[in-house]
């Protein structure tokens, strides 16, 4: 397929030229070396004043240029030195201002992995270019709503040594980061600035300053152009300065560096920020139809290196995604050595409703006829994804490698998770089928994850870009508990999602089994509730019409409590697990938006509620139609007898085609065919994705398979919703089918009128 240019502003005079015509140009001749203040303010507020975010580029007496910036009123970031430095001149000092062009960017794209799937920015771009002799140099600033953004452009090819990029944090502010390593995996640790040992650390620090700032800082828009980064510091000081992966980055004509960000706001402006992307360039992946997110089996946790070589064994797991409703299996490090066995799991999987994804070392792809060979290869098989793994390098020749391994990914129409990786830059805008990406201590490690490193990923991680944390890996030595780790696919999001678990480790947990099943992997919304790194965070995030809630509090045994204002309005039901006393606990209960939920926590503990509009039902008995049809619930042949199906049929008025809703009280209902007073169950209590609906005697025990939530889907039509299983009731599309249980998939076959 044909891979678009990357669209946006140019970097070359041509854009100089656009730039000048959208906004305005302010000029002084080259040779005014006078000191000087020029400040960038993001769209919507007045220039003068200080409300919103501002960013100051100021220019001393010795033409040093330093960059702050505030937030409502408040120092956000003290003014701290810029400039680049290359081989040919040193553009920290002796600079001259020359001029300033102001231009509106606004943006809309859509996204496959992430906070929100489209998403419209806008932002102002200040432009300064500042002369030394003949050389010259343009500082970009880019302010938003939620922070600001800094790169550099050179007019012609040089040789860059250095950054001077710096940021200065007030000695007092709580510091959320990591030690640098090449696979970002060290493990998060908060502290005072002042606290800050000498060393380098990984860009995503997170600030929580005590006039009640915040700020992540970060980058964006890495590409083999440039080199990645990381922070060094020095302790005693309050300052952190970029450093470059290469101790020098050769460029052939115009060009610009990578971005420095910096999200500022609130803890909710941070946290909901989708800076990194709203910077990096657009997406090169012109038809994306291809890319599907979901959660994918990842058997490695168990048996390893010998279960992705085990024909058997890998069966067994594509059987267990299928029967919960996963589309993926990730077979990881070791199925080359028995690679005969995949065209044959491939059908197999299929056959089942799953495809099958595998790992690379990303040096059996670090040639262009490498590559090649191995996708032309593996999507003959059906082969739907790539995991690549152990890049664990910042240097511009890896970037590079990434620039081409993504471009020839996106050509097979392969997905990717990028492991042992780089940070998340805005590569899931650039190149959207890269689902997620690790850079992350998580828990495919079994030990060596505090809880604080945990309590502080939706703040730092987290922030900058769907996250393989691999969550719900129960057998792993986790230090919160297992309602936590529930919450953790909400706190972190992943277009594909890893859960690590064993089968075993399911089965023991049947509602850890049952959240899985319901739980989306593309968001269209996330809301930062409350909480900060040190005590643990609430966040919400909405697929569809359904909101989903992840909590986790560090500390003792207490109670986590928070208001679901962002419900909007009206009357919802709310599904909470937590620990209890003998496992996960499930509890259900219908509110108003805006009402305040509180949920005893165990010590480290969490918890995970989904959240659904409560359908008005009418009373008596009814006729369910599946909607965008003539077709009803039919008991099929007017069966009064247990064990009849429910199947589709057009609608002859009779009685065992009507049906009463019978609330039970905490938001379910029984749903009772008037002809024989049985109700719709789901067969043999099965929790199994495509197992059948029959009609039953009810029976109130555990299994609960005879109970429904009726949950409104707008435009006058419900979901129904099996209490035991987490699965939709779901209809064929032949007359006569037999209805049963699928995960949902937003499709008219799982919505019915009720009339």
């Amino acid at each position: 397929m044909n891979l678009p240019r990357r669209s946006g502003i140019r970097v070359a005079g041509a854009a100089t030229a656009v730039l000048a015509v959208l906004g305005t140009v302010t000029a002084v001749p080259a040779s005014a070396a006078v000191p000087g203040s020029w400040t960038s303010v993001q769209p919507g507020v007045a220039q003068t004043g200080c409300d919103g975010v501002r960013a100051t580029v100021a220019l001393d007496a010795s033409g040093a240029l330093s960059l702050g910036a505030t937030w409502n009123c408040r120092q956000a970031l003290t003014p701290a030195p810029i400039g680049l430095v290359t081989s040919q001149t040193d553009f920290t000092t002796g600079l001259d201002f020359v001029s300033r062009t102001d231009a509106p960017v606004t943006s809309t794209y859509e996204v496959h992995a992430g906070k929100s799937r489209v998403r419209t920015r806008s932002a102002t771009e200040t432009r300064l270019v500042f002369a030394k002799g003949s050389a010259r140099m343009t500082v970009h600033v880019r302010t938003s709503a939620d922070g600001m953004a800094l790169r550099y452009e050179l007019p012609s090819g040089a040789t860059v040594l250095r950054e001077a990029t710096s940021f200065d944090l007030p000695a007092d502010a709580q510091l959320s980061r990591q030690e640098f390593s090449a696979d970002h995996e060290r493990g998060y640790v908060t502290s005072p600035v002042a606290a800050v040992a000498t060393g380098s650390y990984d860009m995503g620090m997170f600030a929580q300053q005590t006039n009640g700032a915040r700020v992540l800082l970060a980058e964006s828009g890495v590409d083999g152009g440039y080199s990645g980064g990381r922070f060094t510091h020095t302790q005693g000081t309050d300052r952190f300065t970029v450093a470059l992966a290469d101790a020098q980055i050769v460029r052939s004509g115009a060009f610009t560096t990578a971005w420095r960000t910096a999200a500022i706001g609130s803890a909710a402006t941070v946290v909901e920020s989708t800076l990194v992307d709203d910077v990096a360039p657009a997406s090169k992946v012109s038809d994306t139809s291809w890319i599907k997110p979901g959660i994918a089996a990842w058997p490695w946790l168990d048996g390893m290196g010998n279960t992705q070589r085990d024909l058997t064994k890998l069966k067994q797991w594509a059987d267990y995604a299928s029967s919960q409703g996963w589309p993926y299996l990730l077979v990881d490090d070791g199925w080359k050595d028995n690679q005969a066995i995949i065209p044959e799991l491939v059908t197999y999987a299929r056959e089942r409703g799953v495809r099958i994804m595998l790992w690379y070392h990303w040096q059996d792809l670090d040639t262009a006829a490498e590559r090649d060979t191995q996708f032309t290869k593996i999507t003959g098989w059906g082969v739907a994804g790539v995991k690549m793994d152990f890049m664990g390098s910042e240097t511009q020749a890896r970037q590079q490698w990434y620039d081409e391994a993504l471009a020839d990914t996106a050509r097979y129409r392969l997905m990717v998770d990028l492991h042992g990786s780089r940070l998340s830059v805005g590569v899931h805008r650039t190149w959207p089928h890269v689902l997620t990406n690790e850079a992350v201590r998580g828990e495919e490690y079994p030990g060596g994850r505090t809880i604080g490193h945990v309590a502080a990923l939706p703040f730092t991680r987290g922030v900058l870009g769907p996250a393989d944390y691999s969550p719900m890996s129960f057998q792993q030595g986790n230090p919160n508990s297992d309602g936590a780790e529930l919450a953790l696919g909400v706190l972190l999001d992943s277009g594909i999602m890893l859960p690590g678990g064993r089968i075993s480790d399911y089965q023991a947990r049947p509602e850890a089994q049952r959240w899985l099943r319901l739980l989306p992997t593309v968001w269209d919304e996330t809301k930062y509730v409350s909480g900060d790194p040190l005590t643990g965070g609430v966040v919400a995030r909405r697929s569809g019409d359904r909101w989903f809630v992840g909590a986790l509090r560090r500390g003792g045994a207490t109670t986590i409590s928070y208001p679901t204002t962002f419900l909007g309005s009206g009357t919802w039901h709310a599904e909470i697990t937590t620990d209890g006393a003998d496992g996960l606990t499930r509890t259900s209960k219908v509110i108003q938006a805006g009402d305040t939920l509180s949920v005893p926590a165990v010590a480290n503990g969490g918890h995970a509620v989904r959240l659904t509009k409560v359908a008005a039902l009418p009373t008596g008995n009814r006729t369910v139609t599946i909607a965008g049809s003539s077709h009803v619930l039919d008991v099929k042949s007017a069966s009064l007898a247990n064990d009849a199906e429910i199947i589709r049929w057009p609608s002859t008025d009779g009685a065992n085609q009507r049906f009463a809703f019978v609330p039970l009280g905490d938001g379910y209902t029984r749903i009772v065919n008037q002809a024989s007073g049985r109700d719709v169950v789901i067969r043999y209590a099965s929790r199994d994705a495509g197992a059948k609906a029959i009609q039953y005697t009810y029976e109130a025990n555990e299994n609960t398979n005879d109970e429904w939530l009726a949950e409104d889907a707008g435009n006058g039509r419900v979901r129904l919703l099996n209490r035991h299983s987490g699965l939709y009731l779901t209809a064929g599309n032949a007359q006569g089918d037999q209805l049963e249980q699928r995960p949902f998939d937003g499709g008219g076959h799982q919505m019915f009128t009720v009339s």
